[in-house]
C-alpha cells in the first residue's frame, strides 16, 4: 500500500485553487492515476458537477503517486474521463479532490469563491452517473436530433416526433437534478456538457430537452437559459425560498450554493465551524431589506432549526422590537393618545360549521366518529374594529348574494347601527393593521389621510402575536358562535340561513367583544400599554402551576331533594343513618331505599330533560316561525346597508303603499272602503262556497 496523499497549504489570500489531470494509463495495481498542481482561476480548466453519493463504498486512486480514497460515483467518472479524448488532456477542478475537506479554513475559502471558480471554467461537465438508460437517451439525442436542431426548422422537427425518446424518464428523475449546488453550477457556466457513462452531449441541446420534458419542468427548470439569467442578482431570500427543497449533504450548503447568484448575500462569510443558529443569524443580517418572519421561517426550514431556536433568532434579530419602537415613535411624534389607538381586521365564518371539538366514543368503534352539523357551509365575512379604550365599532358583514332582503332587517335583536358613543381625545388616530394588499390601496390610504388616521402595518406573519383582534377577540367570537350553532342543532334547526346567522352572530359578538376582552387584547398584544415583554413572554416555555384542589363541599343536610344530585346526597344520608342503627339488620331498608332512589332518578332526570327540551324547542320554534313569516322582499341590489338604513327603506315603502291604497278609487278617503264578501262561484250568493252550494244550475 502506497503512502497516503497529503495536501500542501494553499494561498488563501488570492484566487488560488488546485487542479488535477488524469493519466491515461493505470498504475501496475490497476489504480486510476492523476497529477495535482496549484493554480489560479485565470488558468484553463473545466469543472465537474456531480452527486457525491454515499461513503459506503470507496475506491483508491493515486494522486502524485500517493493513495487517496474517493466515493463510487466519482470513481466511475474518473474511469470514463481517463478514456475521454477531451477530458484526458484537460486540467479538471473537482471539489472532493481539489479541496482539503479536513481543513475548515481552506474549505471556507474555496466554497466562498465557488461561484468564481465555475464562472471562469471553460466548461462544466454535468456527470449523470453510469446509468445505461441515461446514456442511451443522450446517445439517441446526439444521433437523431443534434444536426436537425442546428438547421432551419430544427426545433419544430425535434418536437413533433411522437412520444419521448427511450430513457428520457430516467434522465429527468436522476438524483443529479435535485442537488442544491446545481443552481449555481449551471447558471454561472460558460458552457455545459452532459455526460453519462462514456456518452457526452453538448449543452446547446438543453432547451430541446426541457421542451421534451413537459411533465418534468420543475426538475428541469435549470435547463432553460432564460431561467438562469433571471435568477442572477435576485435577493437571497427569494432564491432560498425558491430552492429550499433542494438536497444537500450539509444543510447550510443550500444557502452557500446561492451566494454567487444573489445580489445581497455576498457579504455572508462561509463558515462550516459555526453552529446552525449562528449561521442563521448571519444570513438574516445580510437580508435586512427583506427581513420578516417569513424570511426567518425559510431559514429555519433550510437549516432545520428547532422552533425554540427559530423564535429566539426572530426576536433577537430586532424584527419585532423594531415594530414596537416604530409604534412608540409614531405616537410620540403626532401626539396620539392610547385612547386613539385602533385595530381592525376581518374574520370568516362558515354558517353551519362547528369548531373542532373532542368527542368521547367507545373503544370498540372503528373509523373516525362523525357528528351531525348543519348542511349550510356558506361563508360570511365579518370586519371588526376595536379601540384601546375598550369599545368596538359596529361590525361590517359581507354575505354572498345579489340582493338585500327585507327579512334581514326585521330582526329585533339587531341594533340599528350598533353605534357606541365615542370620543376622540386627540386630533390624530393610530390604526394598527396587518399587511394585506387591500390595506395598501391608494383609495384606502387617501381616506386615512383625509381623516388624520396614521396606519402602521405589522410585520408579516406576526398577527397572531401583535394584532389585538387575533390575540383576544376573534377566538372568543368563533367559540361563542360555535356554541350558538350547537344550540340550534339541539333545537333541530339543521339548516342555517342568513336569517338564523344574524341573531346567532349578534349573541356571539356581544359575548366576545366586551370592554374587558378588548382591553385585554390590546394589553396582550403589548400595544396599550406599550410593553414588549408581554409578547416575548409568550415565546418562553414555562412550567405552569397546577390548579389547586377544589375545597370539600359542606355536608348534606336532610331536606327534600329538587334534582338528581340532591337526591343522591339525600339517599346517601339515609343509608348512613340506617347503618348506624344497631338493633336490627338494615339490609331490607337499604335495598328499598336504593330502589326508590333509582326510580326517582329516572323520573326526575327524564322530567328535567323533557322540560329543558320542550322549553328550548318552543323558543326555537317561535323564532323560526317568526322568521319564516317575514316577507323576503328585495330592497336593494348589491351595495352596503346598515340595519337602520334597511329599516328606513322598509318604513318608507310601507308609507308609500298606504298612501297608494288610500288614494285609489273606493279607498279609505272616499268613504267607500268595504271588505269584499266571499261569494259562491256557482250561484254568486254570499254565505257559502262552491263545495257547500245546494243549488243546481
Amino acid at each position: 500500500m502506497s503512502i497516503p496523499f497529503q495536501y500542501q497549504p494553499i494561498d488563501q489570500q488570492s484566487t488560488s485553487l488546485r487542479l488535477i489531470r488524469l493519466q491515461k494509463e493505470k498504475s501496475p495495481d490497476g489504480y486510476v492515476r492523476c497529477n495535482i498542481r496549484h493554480a489560479s482561476t485565470e488558468a484553463s480548466y473545466v469543472c465537474l458537477s456531480y452527486v457525491w453519493g454515499d461513503d459506503d463504498e470507496c475506491y483508491t486512486i493515486l494522486i502524485n503517486g500517493k493513495s487517496f480514497e474517493v466515493r463510487h460515483n466519482l470513481h466511475r467518472f474518473l474511469i470514463q474521463a481517463r478514456r475521454s479524448t477531451y477530458l484526458s488532456r484537460m486540467w479538471i477542478w473537482i471539489d472532493a479532490l481539489c479541496i482539503n475537506q479536513n481543513d475548515s479554513s481552506e474549505r471556507n475559502h474555496q466554497v466562498q469563491q465557488m461561484g468564481l471558480i465555475f464562472s471562469r471554467a471553460r466548461n462544466v461537465m454535468s456527470w449523470l452517473g453510469d446509468e445505461r438508460h441515461i446514456a442511451r437517451f443522450l446517445l439517441h439525442v446526439r444521433r437523431r436530433a443534434f444536426h436537425e436542431y442546428h438547421t432551419q426548422d430544427s426545433r419544430k422537427t425535434v418536437l413533433e416526433r411522437p412520444g419521448q425518446p427511450p430513457g428520457f424518464h430516467y434522465f429527468c428523475v436522476a438524483e443529479y437534478w435535485n442537488r442544491a449546488w446545481i443552481t449555481q453550477e449551471i447558471a454561472l457556466a460558460r458552457r455545459i456538457t452532459l455526460m453519462a457513462a462514456n456518452i457526452e452531449l453538448d449543452g446547446s441541446l438543453y432547451p430541446v430537452l426541457s421542451e421534451w420534458g413537459e411533465g418534468y419542468l420543475a426538475r428541469l427548470e435549470h435547463l432553460r437559459p432564460k431561467n438562469t439569467t433571471k435568477w442572477k442578482g435576485r435577493s437571497l431570500v427569494y432564491l432560498m425560498d425558491k430552492f429550499k427543497l433542494k438536497e444537500s449533504r450539509i444543510r447550510r450548503d443550500r444557502v452557500y450554493s446561492l451566494l454567487a447568484l444573489c445580489g445581497d448575500g455576498k457579504d455572508l462569510q462561509v463558515d462550516y465551524d459555526a453552529t446552525d443558529q449562528t449561521v442563521a443569524k448571519d444570513i438574516l443580517r445580510c437580508c435586512k431589506q427583506s427581513f420578516c418572519l417569513c424570511t426567518v421561517n425559510t431559514v429555519a426550514f433550510i437549516l432545520q432549526l428547532h422552533p425554540r431556536d427559530r423564535d429566539d433568532i426572530a426576536w433577537n434579530s430586532g424584527l419585532q422590537p423594531f415594530a414596537f419602537k416604530l409604534i412608540e415613535e409614531t405616537k410620540a411624534k403626532y401626539g396620539i393618545c392610547d385612547e386613539d389607538v385602533y385595530n381592525f381586521d376581518e374574520a370568516g365564518f362558515m354558517m353551519g360549521k362547528i369548531t373542532t371539538q373532542l368527542v368521547v366514543t367507545g373503544s370498540e368503534r372503528r373509523g373516525k366518529p362523525k357528528s351531525i352539523q348543519p348542511g349550510n357551509r356558506e361563508w360570511v365575512t365579518a370586519i371588526a374594529a376595536i379601540n384601546a379604550a375598550g369599545w368596538s365599532v359596529p361590525p361590517f358583514l359581507i354575505f354572498a348574494g345579489r340582493y338585500h332582503l327585507s327579512a334581514w332587517y326585521e330582526e329585533k335583536d339587531i341594533p340599528r347601527d350598533w353605534a357606541i358613543a365615542t370620543r376622540i381625545i386627540g386630533a390624530r388616530r393610530l390604526l394598527v393593521l396587518d399587511g394585506h394588499e387591500s390595506h395598501h390601496s391608494l383609495a384606502f390610504q387617501e381616506l386615512c389621510k383625509e381623516n388624520n388616521i396614521y396606519m402602521l402595518c405589522m410585520p408579516p406573519h406576526s398577527s397572531h402575536l401583535l394584532q389585538p383582534l387575533n390575540v383576544g377577540c376573534f377566538s372568543p367570537l368563533k367559540r361563542a358562535y360555535s356554541r350558538e350553532v350547537e344550540s340550534l342543532i339541539r333545537h333541530h334547526i339543521n339548516h342555517i340561513t342568513k336569517l338564523e346567522f344574524l341573531p346567532a352572530f349578534k349573541a356571539a359578538f356581544d359575548r366576545a367583544f366586551t370592554p374587558s376582552n378588548i382591553c385585554s387584547a390590546f394589553r396582550g398584544a403589548g400595544l396599550v400599554p406599550l410593553q414588549l415583554d408581554a409578547v416575548l413572554s409568550k415565546l418562553d416555555v414555562q412550567l405552569r402551576t397546577p390548579t389547586p384542589a377544589a375545597l370539600a363541599e359542606a355536608p348534606w343536610e336532610a331536606r327534600t331533594p329538587s334534582n338528581v344530585r340532591e337526591l343522591e346526597a339525600q339517599s346517601t344520608l339515609i343509608r348512613n343513618l340506617v347503618r348506624q342503627h344497631k338493633s336490627s339488620s338494615p339490609a331490607s331498608i337499604t335495598e328499598a331505599i336504593n330502589q326508590l332512589k333509582k326510580g326517582a332518578e329516572v323520573m326526575m332526570l327524564s322530567a328535567e330533560l323533557m322540560r329543558d327540551r320542550i322549553t328550548s324547542l318552543e323558543r326555537a320554534n317561535e323564532a323560526a316561525s317568526a322568521r319564516k313569516q317575514r316577507k323576503k322582499k328585495r330592497i336593494q341590489k348589491r351595495g352596503t346597508l346598515t340595519k337602520g338604513e334597511g329599516e328606513d327603506i322598509l318604513a318608507q315603502r310601507e308609507v308609500e303603499q298606504q298612501i297608494s291604497r288610500e288614494e285609489r278609487p273606493g279607498g279609505a278617503r272616499s268613504g267607500l272602503s268595504r271588505q269584499a264578501l266571499a261569494r259562491c262561484t256557482r250561484c254568486r250568493e254570499t254565505g257559502h262556497n262552491l263545495r257547500t252550494c245546494k243549488k243546481d244550475i
